[in-house]
């Protein structure tokens, strides 16, 4: 149980910051280079108030995933996740292949509250499931030289994000108890 005469603030959030290079560089009379780069995140954020649990505020309760808990300013879920490759192929007869630079990023956010669980404010409760801002890149870069001289650019690269948020409420949840 949390009896508080201040705010009752409880918050689930991450600051991620993944970066990945690869490079390759090829000779010879005949040739391939392949260069890969993958980053991926994954990230769960949960506030769960169980069975049986009492949080009692004399002013807000604040539960959040995906940020911290305090005013909506603070700090929030970062993700800056990026992936490079790049290759250069030299090779009098090159073998074409495209550069990969792949990003992911998986947030989930939930906010729980039990059946049993009481949460008593007298002033508001906020219970949020936000999501995160999240900054990916996947850049690949590749040179095949035609009998080496003769530059073909290729590109290639991915940025894949998937964000959920819930709450749920199977508690009670009062605001203005003392009204």
């Amino acid at each position: 149980d949390i009896d508080s005469v201040a705010d009752i603030q409880m918050g689930a959030y991450s600051e991620i910051d993944l970066n990945t290079y690869s490079t390759v560089k090829t000779w010879g009379l005949g040739g391939a280079a392949r260069s890969s780069s993958t980053s991926s995140a994954t990230s769960h954020h949960k506030v769960h108030i169980e069975a049986n649990a009492n949080l009692r505020s004399d002013n807000e309760i604040e539960l959040t995933a995906g940020r911290k808990g305090g005013d909506p300013l603070d700090a929030s879920t970062y993700n800056s996740i990026d992936a490079y490759s790049e290759y250069a192929n030299r090779a009098g007869i090159p073998v074409p292949a495209d550069p990969v630079a792949d990003t992911s990023s998986t947030q989930t956010n939930e906010v729980t509250l039990d059946a049993g669980s009481i949460t008593r404010g007298v002033g508001d409760t906020h219970l949020e499931a936000v999501p995160g801002t999240e900054d990916l890149l996947g850049q690949g870069y590749g040179t095949d030289y035609a009998l080496g001289v003769i530059p073909l650019e290729r590109t290639g690269g991915s940025q894949t994000t998937s964000d959920t948020e819930s709450v749920t409420v199977n508690g009670v949840v009062e605001v203005g108890s003392q009204n």
